[in-house]
This record gives structure tokens, C-alpha cells and sequence, in this order.
């Protein structure tokens, strides 16, 4: 069977294609269930797994469920005569989750986190208004994450809530760089949205975000205490929704993806966060307040075919006034992010087995699209 675009791209197979997606749906699925599912022996599957974890096709990332907490988020697009500059600028902030440099009328996008909207209005006042190189800025809060949205959040923003941004910020985030070391603060301020975690909770996700291999033992002996206190800990904190794992494509270490920024703005805003919520394709996505009220990132084996997908998928649907888009050219933090892996796009179309590509194409060529990933298991076997 001729390979796929995305195979060829990557330097993988139809066997890897399946693994990555199973464990891309389930963090926590064992080698023994998934050479049971494609039928293939555990030791080639161990292989398989290791092969995909040193190309970072599959990178385990401990962060925080944005979905599920309500942290205050807000999307900063700029454009700057110095990008470099201004991420170097912004790399040590604990409220900055991610930066990207982009191709278009803004070149810079700043993913921000924290306690409070005025806080983050602050940062944006500071860094990004004041700078006479940057010359245009616009914010935009977000309501809520479009997709299941698990990303590092440094928890120390606690201690830098009642500090100005400046110099003293600057050095007292300066002196944590390069460590997970977490400070608890007076009164933390993320504590009612993160339902009752307590400091050594914290000191347990933080230790977690920088380091997802980090054992239980070892966490027990930087929190003191007993492994089984840990485990415990853990549990609990995946139970009520506030840590969460991914397992994905780190994009930033993956040069050879297409990774692109769509703002979209459209007639039907909870339509769209629906349709997007069903798309494989979406990799990360936010509904905002702003002119463009959905901003969705999409990546795919080539800007061309991404670009494809936004034709087809975004473009081509009638509640879309219009999409603005912008190629992701470099990230300034490992993003760990679910690929498409599985759905077998067509222009014009859709993706096969996809609900939100064929409840809107005609009925013979829904059924067609249905049957493609059947046919092609049957031409693997």
C-alpha cells in the first residue's frame, strides 16, 4: 500500500500511525493492549514506542486541564520590529504557558495565564503597550478552551500576583529559571479554582511538568513524604480534573510540521465551538472575546495541506464571515499537542469517519467516506 503524505513526512508507517492515535486517545494504555488492538507482538510494540518517543513523535507532558479549571487565559497577537527580542524578554514570566513567532500582520502570539484578568492586563501593559518597537497589540481573553487543553502552568504566578512586572519580578523569576523549584504563596490565589490543592500538591505538578518520568519515590523525597502519600496525591489530582497527561507531537522539537494559527470569525459562535470540538484536526483551540471570536491551531504534514483542511473544514461553511490565518514558524516552550494521525482527508470533502465532514456531505459520498478506513485496514491485512 503507497504510503501517506504524513508517513513519508515522518519517516513512519501505517503500524505507528495506529499506535500513536491509541495513545494519543488513552494516556494511560499498556503495551498489551495495544498489541492486542493492532496485532502485534508486545517486544515489537515496546520497539515501535521507543522509536516514536526518540523522534518526539510521542512526548509525555504533565500540566494543568485548562478545560477543567477556570484559570484566566488570555490569546496577545503584537507586531514587532524585534520578535526575538521580545520573547527573550518574556521567557523566564511564570504567567507566559507558550510564544510563538508567526508569518503575517502580527508576528508574535503570547499564550497567558493566571489568577485574574487584571493581572494579565498588567503584563500585556508592561511588556508589550509600553515597548516603542512593538507597534500594534491586541488581547483577547479567552472564555473557554475549544479543545481538552492540558499545558504547563508555572504555579509560582501565585508569588508574582501582588508584584508589578519589573525589575523585581524580572530577578525573582530569574533566580527559579531552569528549575521546577516551587514557592509557596501567603495566600494563593489559584486555590478556588483549583478546588483545595494544597502547597505540596503544587510542588508535586510543578515537579511533574519538568520532569514527566520523575517516580513517586523520587517526588516523595522532594515533597517529604511517603511514596504512598504521593500516589495518593496524584490520584487525586487527576480524579478532580485539576492534573492532567498528555501524550502527543512536540511540535517544537518536530520542524517538520505545519503548524498554523486560525482566528476565526463567525455568525454562529457555539455552532462552531461545536463542530470544532468533533474535528480531529484541531489540535488546540480557544473562544475568545474579540472580532474574531474562535482562534484554532492546526497542524498537518505541510502548511499546504493545512491550509486544505481550513478550506474545506473552516472556509467552506456557511456560518464563517472569514478566516485569518498565520503560519507558526517557532515556539519559545515544548508543545505537546495531539496530530491527526488517523483520518484519511479529502479536499473538498473532509476527513473519512469524521461526524462533522459527513453530516454535511451528500449521502452517497458520506457512506464512501465511511468505508475508506475499513478498506484500508482490509488492504493492510
Amino acid at each position: 500500500m503507497a504510503e501517506s503524505a504524513l508517513e513519508q513526512t515522518l519517516d513512519i508507517d501505517d503500524d505507528d500511525r495506529k499506535i500513536l492515535s491509541l495513545v494519543q486517545n488513552n494516556a494511560s494504555i499498556t503495551q498489551a493492549e495495544i498489541a492486542t488492538t493492532i496485532n502485534k507482538i508486545q517486544p515489537a510494540v515496546g520497539a515501535r514506542l521507543l522509536k516514536l518517543e526518540r523522534k518526539r513523535l510521542l512526548t509525555t507532558q504533565y500540566g494543568i486541564n485548562l478545560s477543567a479549571t477556570r484559570i484566566q487565559m488570555a490569546l496577545v497577537r503584537m507586531y514587532t520590529k524585534h520578535s526575538k527580542a521580545v520573547l527573550k524578554s518574556i521567557e523566564c514570566c511564570p504567567n507566559v504557558l507558550n510564544a510563538f513567532t508567526t508569518l503575517g500582520r502580527t508576528n508574535v502570539t503570547v499564550i497567558l495565564a493566571g489568577s485574574s484578568i487584571e493581572k494579565l492586563e498588567d503584563i500585556v501593559e508592561h511588556h508589550f503597550r509600553s515597548d516603542p518597537d512593538i507597534k500594534h497589540v491586541e488581547m483577547a481573553i479567552v472564555i473557554e478552551p475549544v479543545t481538552e487543553t492540558i499545558l504547563p502552568v508555572d504555579l509560582n504566578i501565585e508569588t508574582h500576583d501582588a508584584m508589578k512586572c519589573g525589575g523585581a519580578c524580572h530577578a525573582k523569576a530569574a533566580r527559579r529559571a531552569g528549575g521546577a523549584r516551587y514557592e509557596p504563596a501567603a495566600k494563593g490565589k489559584l486555590d478556588p479554582v483549583l478546588r483545595g490543592v494544597d502547597a505540596k500538591d503544587k510542588q508535586i505538578i510543578m515537579s511533574l511538568q519538568d520532569d514527566p518520568e520523575a517516580t513517586q519515590e523520587e517526588l516523595g523525597q522532594a515533597t517529604k513524604l511517603s511514596q504512598p502519600a504521593v500516589g495518593a496525591r496524584i490520584a487525586k489530582l487527576q480524579k478532580a480534573g485539576v492534573l492532567g497527561i498528555r501524550k502527543g507531537v512536540n511540535f517544537k522539537a518536530v520542524g517538520r510540521l505545519g503548524f498554523v494559527q486560525a482566528a476565526i470569525a463567525t455568525s454562529d459562535v457555539a455552532g462552531m465551538v461545536q463542530k470544532l470540538r468533533a474535528c480531529p484536526n484541531i489540535s488546540l483551540g480557544f473562544h475568545v472575546v474579540s472580532e474574531t471570536s474562535i482562534v484554532a491551531y492546526i497542524g498537518g504534514n505541510s502548511l499546504d495541506e493545512v491550509e486544505e483542511v481550513i478550506d474545506t473544514c473552516i472556509r467552506a461553511d456557511d456560518r464563517v464571515k472569514y478566516v485569518e490565518t498565520i503560519p507558526v514558524i517557532s515556539y519559545l516552550k515544548d508543545l505537546v499537542l495531539p496530530l491527526n494521525f488517523e483520518g484519511d482527508f479529502t479536499p473538498g470533502l473532509g476527513c473519512a469517519g469524521c461526524s462533522a465532514c459527513t453530516a454535511r456531505i451528500p449521502k452517497e459520498l458520506a457512506e464512501i467516506a465511511t468505508r475508506l478506513p475499513a478498506q484500508k485496514a482490509a488492504r493492510a491485512g
